[in-house]
């Protein structure tokens, strides 16, 4: 059965008022519903003292200021119509906001896992097909596949972040570089380089770089702190606002690192994890240490407000970015263990 040219009409106006409520920020919904409802407030509280006047008062004359006080009411039931359709077209759009993040957000977790199942896979299929091919076929193959798949889980992060936060983010990946033979690396002797970033990173001119790029890693205050052994439980990095809390080191005689070069230009917020394991679970680690770190899952914005430094905020921030980290250990111990081409920290 075709439409009427009314249905028509109809479906053309839902769609027009639809797209034009979706425009309107939050802040004049809710300016709308202050101002509405001190209005009724205050024509409730009116009516009622012209009521106490009336009765009191024999000398009133009804007859002058009866019209205008009639209109009292009126006026308090539009304003009350107003308040319901301002908070209704809120709520609508909020539901609406909470639905459509709930759906990208699953269809981006169900996508980065399902690929990172498939890229691992074709990894350990590289480790068991090379035959007599030569090793430097390996490692670029493991790099190849570790690398896209990192890269896609970057992005994958900013996207999830991105819904979460509302505002743009980035992300890389920094791994420990090998030291050759059998020193011990540590947080005063390693460095550490830029493996991966994410699309938008790249698009705005950040770069990475090789292992032999690689920058010390006491050059940077987030990484030597979560190195520390007293940082094993909850490591973690997270600052809403590094330039207000550069400065408020400064005021303490410290200074805050980093290995990025002038780092205030590309960010001001940061969240960073470490990329590790606990030793126990490592068939191959056995030394009285607790965990082994590869490197670190770093992700910042340029916005103040994207990471907001309430306790449920940087909770819920965290726990997202450690998952991701938890998961990129798994296909980087993998290239690290077939290629040595990843350092470790073990502390």
């Amino acid at each position: 059965m075709g439409f009427s040219s009314m249905d028509r009409k109809k479906n053309a106006f839902l769609e027009k008022w639809k797209n034009w409520d979706s425009s309107i920020p939050y802040w004049i919904y809710n300016s709308v519903a202050l101002i509405s409802g001190f209005c009724g407030i205050l024509s409730f509280l009116v009516s009622i003292v012209v009521f106490f006047l009336q009765l009191v008062s024999s000398n009133f004359k009804i007859e002058v200021t009866s019209s205008f006080w009639n209109l009292v009411p009126i006026f308090a039931a539009i304003t009350c119509f107003i308040v319901c359709i301002a908070l209704i077209s809120k709520y609508l759009k909020i539901s609406k906001y909470h639905h459509d993040f709930k759906h990208d957000f699953a269809q981006s977790f169900y996508h980065f896992f399902m690929s990172f199942r498939n890229e691992y896979l074709d990894m350990s299929k590289i480790v068991h097909t090379k035959n007599n091919k030569p090793e430097s076929f390996l490692e670029g193959s493991m790099k190849e596949k570790t690398y896209q798949l990192i890269r896609q889980g970057l992005d994958e992060l900013c996207l999830e972040m991105g819904l979460y936060t509302g505002c743009k983010i980035q992300a890389c990946v920094k791994l420990i570089c090998p030291l050759n033979g059998n020193e011990v690396i540590t947080k005063d002797n390693g460095k550490i380089y830029t493996f991966c970033r994410d699309k938008s990173s790249i698009e705005s001119g950040r770069k990475e770089e090789s292992i032999n790029d690689g920058k010390p890693i006491s050059g940077n205050t987030d990484f030597f702190d979560l190195l520390n052994p007293g940082n094993n439980k909850d490591a973690y990095f997270y600052q809403s606002d590094l330039i207000s809390y550069a400065k408020d080191l400064e005021k303490l005689n410290k200074h805050y690192d980093s290995t990025t070069e002038h780092w205030g230009d590309y960010y001001n917020g940061t969240i960073v994890v470490p990329i590790r394991s606990q030793c126990n679970h490592l068939y191959y680690e056995d030394n009285d240490k607790q965990y082994r770190v590869l490197g670190f899952l770093c992700i910042d914005s340029l916005d103040k407000g994207a990471f907001r430094s309430d306790e449920n905020s940087e909770y819920e921030n965290t726990r997202l970015v450690k998952a991701f980290a938890a998961t990129f250990f798994v296909a980087l111990e993998k290239y690290a263990y077939f290629t040595n081409s990843i350092g470790s920290i073990c502390k």
